[in-house]
């Protein structure tokens, strides 16, 4: 039992009802599945006509409390709401109803997904379920009713939604006479309800719909809701669990036929519980009306032949036609009037028997009554007859417009004559060309208020020709009035001409342009350029330059482009940027595009070839673009768990939000713990990055764990992205608390807080256990963690990003002893891997070779298997974890192996990897260690005392000796030590002690031993060159005593260039054992002569130390500009080293520049941006060799 659980307070009617659980499990028999993946129509279950009311209530998934109002209750029904997680988790619930767990179907019931067979269930989609009780005989009218729905066990979510009563009463203390439908069900939308049977409108005052839905709206939407075919709002349902909302409708109301239409918008996963719909009767109160009026009221200029038409119209019992009426300029004139239509609009039309006079006012009246007596206020309006029309017509609308240019050699012509008052009259439309009458080639349509003239010329016009239009046209007026217009336009010349008219760039996929697929930093993007002629003439092939913020992009040519035609032409550019999660921003380039840019091309205008467009650049957070880091290796013999326990996906969405999830680790008899850590992962944060309290309970009690590292990525904000929400890994380290078998509790809480909020979702946390086992072999072995949230696969939302771009390749970093391999696995742990559906998918890779696709197990159902010495286990049914083991002998290299995981759609979180090489077993064979002791002069130390100590095992070993000789053995075994140990050799001879240490060699293990002579005196070796050029280009030095005995201060360090003596300085200090001193040629200022000066050091130039080697004094460094990483070689790795260390990619000090002036390479003293795009430019050639050319000073 949980913490929570422990907390319930457990009453006598809820005993009674746990306890029949156990009847249930054993009476339960199969029955029809009620279970639909789209669903179950929402229909009518009671309606009517009666005195009384209908009570809806509503409170918290878990139950609470419900205020019936009085009256003798008719039907009423219970609702909730439980969350299922997936269609293939189950579990008990326990629903009682004022206190009742036994009638009526209430009490324990379990719910099963796909395969549910309770007849008052509706499960849908991925385990979405809607229950409902009959409890009219268990309502208590006028008094507070109570409900409770609890969770008992198993793997859904528990109650999610609401709990709902709806109540039809009879009676009570404010009956209203009203007619109900209470329609209910469980539908995805879109979908319709029905509330059938006719309605007498003229006793309707009011109506209200009521519309339950469940998981709406992601994004909103705010109108997704219809009834009988009018638009309401639904701005405001944006809870995404359970919104209960009421409209009024009472304007919408119809006779019969009257409905509800839900739409989802652009939620797919929105449903709809109920509609209830509730329409208060009454006397008709209301008069009838007038509408519509033609003329409108207060009309001006209005025909003389009109006739005068107005609607009545009424909204109750309908419009009495005996009591209509109407008068002009008070002569009641009803019995000419033509009435049509129903008695809730009736159409008055009438037509006079003569024109009015112009100017005339005419004065109407409208009277009627309803069938219920309702006489309505007199209608009076006026309108006004127009007078003589003195105004001319006018054109507008002219194509070719007036003194235009460059117009096409074909072209039409096209103008429009209006008049606003008489009209025009038709048939004096005439129009010249050149002063040639062209009226009988016209094609004129429209009405006289607007009519659209075109000619259509039989043959072109000539390059370079003015033509000159006129139009004439009269109005339609007694005494017509005259427009004419004259005007002219210049055709195009003859030849070419080339513009850029669209830029655009785009990631992947556009639609010409699109601005919601922009480019991304760091990866190849198109820019298509679209080039046109807008000529008269075809133009020869040209070139077409691409700038970014005036940084040259490259060059494509354009092939021939026929007059008037167009081409696209498409770059690849790649801008460079930073995560949003390092601080960066998007970017906005000005590109710029230049079409002939050579001049190749003889165009009418050469000034018009350049065209520029703002793009914005963002980073794909969903492309792999992180790193997991090596936790720990080494050599073992043992093996690793990986465990989730029983823990399942779960929303922590509230302040205090908590989920518990137990573990058994069970490791082979004697083995102990060597590291275990929790990875808690995390998603849909929508506050930043989760707030969470992550607890542990043990055999000895319960303890929060520290955050001890914390792996964080997210999509970043770009247009392609649906939801920029982190993603992430918090590990915490449980080797304190887990030392070997047993069981253990993990529970992570929301610590949000009203003022820090926070809310995020987790799948099941995994536990990583490293374990020694002496009887097991030894293994090479690798773990890494991290956090890296790809999506792939062109996936919309996701930044429309390819396989390739979501590829993320781990590196185990070191050597493998491939001799000795017996055999090798690798252990993955993917997040959210595995779920993919349709043609998405993800695939594994090995060092470069495919070896898998879609292999991650664990997302919905549980997993578990045991590879070599990698097990992984995933024991909750949706859990959305993702994990592999797989054998990789076949595809090891010597070092430095790859795994790579692509996501082609799949949408998961490369977390962890563990990569196990198992070196054959063998028996222990002897291992020898031995030399010969000298004193510092090198003469021969008999009889010494030498002991030998492995540091890391803690074993210790006297050296077998002999009075009479210098020499010394040690005998031991292969188990005794292992590649990488380290020894502690000690010696007393003469009284003198020499101490140093040992790092045993992979092949003095696979020699058996070895050899080593021990000297009592020192051993000077440079080990480092560097250069302070920041300053005054001094160089300085690192010496170190890798000797057996002490040196004293005195002797001198020498500085060659190119092989010439420049300077020496005298170390002023005793160097123990190991011991370093720092000095620097303070008297010599180095001066850069290109390409590349060699640089040694020389310790002990003066030869007044007796050391145990004399050949190993020097070390000589070649300095070339650029080479950022001192190895000698300068090429991308520079670049890149330089690049990522000045971006803190992808964290502070994750790259480290090894010689800084090197790679200050345009010399001012700083390392940004400007040196990165020099040296890369320079190391590549760009755009054309010697065009950039580093310079350090």
């Amino acid at each position: 039992m949980g913490e929570n659980d422990m907390k319930i307070k457990i009453t006598k009617t809820e005993l009674i009802c746990v306890m029949s659980l156990v009847l249930i499990w054993l009476m339960a028999a199969p029955a029809a599945a009620y279970y639909s993946d789209t669903g179950f129509p929402v229909v009518t279950r009671t309606s009517g006509t009666f005195n009384g009311s209908v009570y809806i209530g509503t409170t918290a998934p878990s139950g609470g409390s419900f205020e019936v109002p009085n009256g003798t209750v008719l039907w009423a029904r219970l609702y909730t709401g439980v969350w299922g997680g997936t269609s293939g988790n189950t579990g008990w619930e326990n629903i009682t109803f004022n206190g009742d767990c036994t009638s009526n179907g209430l009490g324990p019931i379990h719910l099963e997904g796909a395969s549910d067979s309770n007849p008052n269930v509706w499960c849908t989609g991925c385990g979405k379920y809607w229950i409902y009780y009959d409890v009219a005989n268990l309502v208590n009218s006028g008094s507070v009713n109570t409900a409770t729905n609890m969770q008992i066990n198993g793997t859904i979510c528990g109650p999610a939604y609401a709990t709902v009563l709806v109540v039809v009463l009879e009676g009570g203390d404010n009956p209203k006479n009203i007619t109900y439908w209470v329609n209910d069900g469980s539908k995805y939308a879109p979908c319709t309800t029905y509330f059938n049977g006719n309605v007498d409108m003229g006793f309707v005052n009011g109506a209200n719909l009521t519309m339950m839905h469940i998981t709406a709206f992601e994004p909103a939407c705010a109108t997704c809701l219809k009834f009988t075919g009018h638009t309401l709002d639904t701005s405001m349902i944006t809870s995404n669990k359970f919104d209960m909302n009421t409209w009024n409708v009472f304007g919408y109301m119809s006779s019969s036929g009257n409905n509800a239409w839900s739409n989802n918008g652009e939620d797919e996963y929105v449903t709809i519980a109920s509609a209830i719909l509730i329409v208060e009767n009454g006397e008709d109160e209301t008069p009838p009306y007038t509408i519509d009026h033609d003329p409108a009221p207060n009309a001006t200029w209005v025909p003389r032949e009109t006739d005068i038409i107005v609607h009545v119209r009424d909204g109750g019992a309908g419009v009495d036609t005996s009591t209509i009426t109407m008068t002009v300029d008070d002569v009641d004139v009803t019995g000419s009037v033509s009435i049509i239509g129903t008695k809730t609009d009736y159409t008055l039309i009438y037509n006079p028997p003569s024109d009015f006079e112009y100017e005339q006012v005419v004065n109407v009246t409208v009277d009627a009554s309803d069938l219920a007596s309702n006489t309505m206020d007199t209608d009076v309006y006026s309108f006004t007859i127009k007078g003589i029309d003195y105004w001319q017509p006018y054109t507008t609308g002219h194509d070719p417009a007036p003194d235009e240019t460059n117009v096409l050699i074909d072209s039409d012509i096209m103008v429009h004559v209006r008049d606003d008052y008489d009209g025009v009259d038709l048939s004096t439309i005439v129009m010249t060309v050149n002063g040639v009458d062209v009226t009988g080639s016209l094609a004129i349509t429209g009405t006289p208020a607007n009519y659209s003239v075109i000619y259509d010329p039989p043959v072109n016009f000539s390059y370079k020709q003015v033509v000159n239009v006129t139009i004439n046209a009269s109005d339609l007026n007694t005494t017509p009035n005259v427009v004419q217009d004259a005007y002219s336009f210049t055709v195009e010349a003859y030849g070419s001409d080339l513009i850029v008219s669209v830029i655009d760039a785009y990631h992947g996929t556009t639609y010409f342009p699109d601005p919601n697929i922009p480019p991304c930093f760091n990866l190849s993007n198109e820019v298509d350029v679209k080039v046109e002629n807008t000529g008269s003439v075809a133009a020869s092939e040209s070139n077409l330059s691409l700038y970014a913020d005036d940084e040259f992009i490259g060059k494509m040519g354009v092939s021939a482009i026929g007059a008037r035609g167009s081409t696209v032409v498409q770059f690849k550019w790649t801008p460079a940027g930073c995560d949003c999660d390092d601080g960066c921003d998007p970017a906005t380039y000005t590109l710029k595009a230049v079409v002939d840019c050579d001049n190749n091309v003889v165009e009418l205008n050469e000034t018009n070839n350049e065209s520029t467009a703002q793009e914005t650049a963002y980073w794909a957070g969903y492309s792999a673009d992180e790193s997991l880091v090596t936790v720990i290796n080494g050599t073992i013999r043992g093996g690793l768990l990986y465990t989730t326990g029983d823990g399942v996906y779960r929303m922590l969405y509230d302040h205090g939000d908590i989920t518990t999830v137990h573990y058994g680790v069970n490791l082979p008899s004697g083995a102990t713990v060597a590291l275990a850590r929790l990875n808690v992962y995390h998603t849909w944060s929508k506050h930043d990055y989760p707030l969470m309290e992550v607890k542990i309970t043990n055999q000895t009690g319960t303890y929060p764990l520290p955050l001890t590292v914390s792996y964080n990525d997210r999509p970043c904000d770009n247009p392609a992205i649906s939801f920029d929400y982190p993603f992430g890994n918090y590990v915490y380290n449980l080797t304190p608390y887990i030392r070997g078998s047993g069981s253990y509790t993990v529970t992570v809480k929301n610590n949000g807080t009203a003022t820090n909020e926070s809310d995020f979702c987790i799948p099941a946390p995994g536990i990583v256990v490293l374990y020694q086992d002496d009887t097991k072999p030894l293994h090479r072995y690798w773990i890494l963690e991290g956090a890296d949230v790809l999506e792939g696969g062109r996936r919309e939302g996701g930044g429309n990003l390819a396989l390739e771009e979501c590829i993320n390749n781990i590196t185990f970093e070191g050597n493998i002893n491939m001799k000795k391999v017996a055999d090798a696995v690798l252990g993955l742990a993917t997040p959210w891997g595995g779920g993919a559906w349709g043609d998405y998918c993800s695939y594994l890779y090995f060092n470069g070779d495919e070896i898998g696709k879609d292999v991650y197990h664990g997302y919905g159902t549980p997993h578990n298997r045991t590879l070599g010495s990698i097990s992984m286990y995933v024991g909750g049914t949706g859990a959305q974890m993702g994990v592999n083991v797989t054998n990789v002998s076949g595809h090891l290299n010597l070092s430095n192996n790859v795994v790579g995981q692509g996501d082609d759609g799949d949408s998961m979180m490369a977390a962890n990897a563990f990569l196990f090489v198992e070196y054959e077993t063998k028996a222990p064979s002897p291992f020898f260690m031995y030399g010969w002791v000298f004193h510092g002069d090198k003469t021969e130390c008999n009889s010494p005392a030498v002991n030998i100590t492995n540091q890391n095992t803690g074993e210790e070993w006297q050296a077998e000796t002999d009075p009479a000789y210098n020499y010394y053995q040690v005998l031991i075994s292969s188990h005794n030590v292992s590649t990488g140990d380290l020894l502690r050799i000690c010696d007393v001879c003469g009284g003198n002690v020499t101490a140093f240490n040992h790092t045993v060699a992979p092949e003095e293990i696979d020699n058996g031993g070895f050899e080593q002579n021990i000297t009592n005196a020192g051993d000077l070796v440079i080990t480092g060159i560097w250069n302070e050029c920041l300053d005054n280009c001094t160089i300085c030095y690192r010496i170190m005593n890798m000797g057996h005995a002490a040196v004293p201060a005195g002797h001198n360090t020498t500085l060659y260039v190119d092989g010439i003596e420049m300077a020496c300085d005298e170390v002023p200090v005793e160097l123990t054992l190991d011991a370093s001193y720092e000095g620097c040629f303070d008297g010599y200022n180095w001066t850069y002569n290109p390409p590349a000066d060699n640089i040694t050091v020389c310790a002990d130039s003066n030869d007044m130390v007796v050391e145990i080697g004399e050949s190993n004094n020097c070390q000589t460094k070649t300095w070339a500009c650029g080479d950022v990483n001192d190895d000698g070689v300068i090429n991308m790795a520079d670049v890149m080293t330089l690049w990522y260390c000045y971006a803190n990619y992808p964290t502070p000090g994750a790259h480290e520049i090894s010689n800084v002036w090197a790679a200050d390479v345009n010399c001012d003293d700083r390392l940004n941006m400007a040196d990165v795009m020099t040296l890369w430019y320079d190391y590549a050639n760009y755009p054309t060799p010697g065009a950039h050319e580093v310079n350090c000073c």
